[in-house]
């Protein structure tokens, strides 16, 4: 009489499979960790010590009208250690500092950026919006204009920024890459995206001279990566920094092993945008190399009071 086999051998023959199964993926993940990495060249931008890089978002969007030499000049008085911005270009061409891609929120004008010439531009009143803590409007009627992207190099010569192409104008990319150039700005600043597109075509229109952040793309893949503990398969050699928030996408991105993982490859891990003590304590904690934030002087007397001013 024909006999079927019992549980128990089914079981085992079960147990077997997933045993096979379990050791060649521990396997697998063994042999990733002994993957080398490139490093990238440029350090500049990595934290010296366990103070962070305090970086002036929109040169301090919370101490006066962002994206302004009011506000630049302010930050450069505390001694931040980099200001930040944004850029588009005018109707005629010019790379100018403003964050949105209408003028209707910063300034007493309405329209679009890009359908305004430099001269339309320089007449709005860039600090009209802007409310100070008392509530009034301290920069109104004070002559505080949009600037360009030349203004700002000639102005502050030598200072690190970390600069945002806030479209995927390829022209815009060209135009950056010849005004670092022009004003020798090579290795003082880093070049930010959205766009992947126009950051790809910005490494290509420097030569890969310039240090720029990893873009959209290569910042979820390595996320991804690493929240699976793979993330030596993903190539990041091309970028100098990595700039993401604390958390996207329901995902926390303050471990210290992320940190340690991209300083491996040499690359500085940068936090945006940051403007509470907590937040702060944090990221020292985990050793981020920068905390971008509209409140450098509120940053810069928290880091002062756990490390002591910077002499």
């Amino acid at each position: 009489m024909q006999t079927f086999p019992q549980p128990a051998r089914k079981k085992k023959a079960t147990f077997k499979i997933t045993a096979a199964i379990l050791i060649t993926v521990l396997l697998f993940f063994i042999m990733i960790q002994f993957i080398p990495v490139t490093q990238t060249e440029n350090h500049s931008f990595l934290k010296k010590g366990k103070r962070p890089l305090i970086i002036a978002h929109q040169g301090g969007d919370g101490m006066a009208p962002g994206n302004t030499l009011a506000a630049f000049s302010l930050s450069e008085k505390l001694e931040v250690d980099m200001l930040e911005m944004d850029v588009h270009l005018s109707k005629d061409g010019e790379v100018v500092v403003i964050h949105d891609d209408t003028v209707d929120r910063t300034t007493n004008g309405t329209g679009s950026v890009k359908d305004m010439s430099l001269e339309q531009l320089k007449q709005l009143d860039a600090g009209y919006h802007f409310v100070g803590p008392d509530g009034t409007h301290p920069y109104r009627n004070k002559g505080v204009t949009i600037p360009t992207m030349d203004e700002i190099f000639t102005t502050f010569p030598g200072y690190p920024m970390t600069i945002e192409l806030k479209t995927a104008d390829l022209l815009l990319a060209d135009k950056m890459a010849d005004l670092i150039k022009k004003h020798n700005m090579t290795d003082k600043v880093i070049i930010a995206s959205f766009y992947d597109e126009a950051l790809n075509y910005f490494i290509e229109a420097s030569d890969g001279k310039v240090p720029v952040s990893s873009p959209s793309e290569a910042t979820r893949n390595f996320v991804i990566a690493h929240k699976l503990f793979v993330e030596r398969l993903i190539p990041m050699n091309k970028y100098t920094a990595v700039q993401i928030p604390m958390r996207a996408s329901g995902l926390d991105l303050t471990s210290e092993r992320i940190v340690k993982s991209l300083h491996n490859r040499n690359i500085a891990v940068q936090y945006w945008t940051i403007n509470d003590e907590d937040s702060v304590r944090k990221l020292v904690e985990i050793g981020a190399d920068g905390i971008m934030t509209d409140h450098p002087n509120f940053v810069k007397k928290v880091l002062d009071q756990e490390y002591g001013e910077v002499q």
